[in-house]
């Protein structure tokens, strides 16, 4: 699955704060939260892990330019890689090869959360004016639609910019939808079109969305 194109146009066309701070250059801080359910299999897990190792290639990683991290739940979320864990990009590479499959439930909602409170945390390697960026790879139905939604309207709120990626046929598009920034067409992909969808698309001017977002919500990015 060749997921790439989108996020790297997403985080390298003209990234800027919620605040329109200019000349960030190609800094962003970007968390993979994966699901590790029963589920998902041990296929599904293989190719989420090559998709953000992949993702990780194209990037200049550093302190100064972009911080990856990741994150994974089942029953329970769980930080595998800190945003400033690595800044080498054979290490970080590795080190989500080295990530093992768990198994277990769907807290989605958990994993969310776990993202925004702690995951982009200063302590854990967030830094203050930078985008944020976090991309939930789900095989399918969480265990509480309701409460998935709120941690992702929560998650937006604090000025986070949300992906979602559907992985396997037995997912749920409306929930999938609802976790991700709008457009759907932007931030959520799911499905046998997903390659064509993302080769297909032209400029997408992340800064653009962001002031869009903050416009909204008159907030700014810790």
């Amino acid at each position: 699955m060749k997921i790439l194109s989108v996020f790297v146009l997403l985080l390298l066309t003209k990234p800027s704060d919620a605040k329109n701070t200019k000349g960030c250059g190609t800094k962003a801080d970007v968390m993979f939260v994966l699901d590790s359910s029963g589920s998902v299999g041990s296929s599904n897990w293989q190719i989420m892990l090559k998709f953000v190792q992949n993702v990780i290639n194209i990037f200049t990683i550093g302190k100064d330019d972009v911080q990856v991290g990741v994150d994974i739940y089942s029953g329970s979320p769980s930080s595998q890689i800190k945003l400033n864990s690595y800044h080498s990009k054979t290490q970080l590479m590795n080190a989500v090869k080295g990530i093992s499959y768990v198994g277990g439930g769907t807290a989605t909602h958990l994993g969310i959360q776990h993202m925004t409170n702690t995951s982009f945390s200063s302590s854990y390697g967030s830094r203050s004016g930078v985008p944020k960026i976090g991309i939930i790879m789900t095989d399918g139905k969480s265990n509480s639609k309701v409460e998935t939604l709120s941690a992702a309207k929560d998650s937006k709120s604090e000025g986070i910019l949300l992906f979602s990626i559907g992985i396997g046929s037995s997912t749920d598009s409306a929930e999938l939808r609802g976790i991700a920034n709008d457009p759907d067409s932007d931030f959520y992909f799911t499905g046998s079109d997903t390659c064509q969808l993302i080769y297909s698309k032209e400029d997408i001017d992340l800064e653009d969305q962001m002031n869009d977002d903050d416009e909204d919500k008159n907030d700014t990015i810790d």
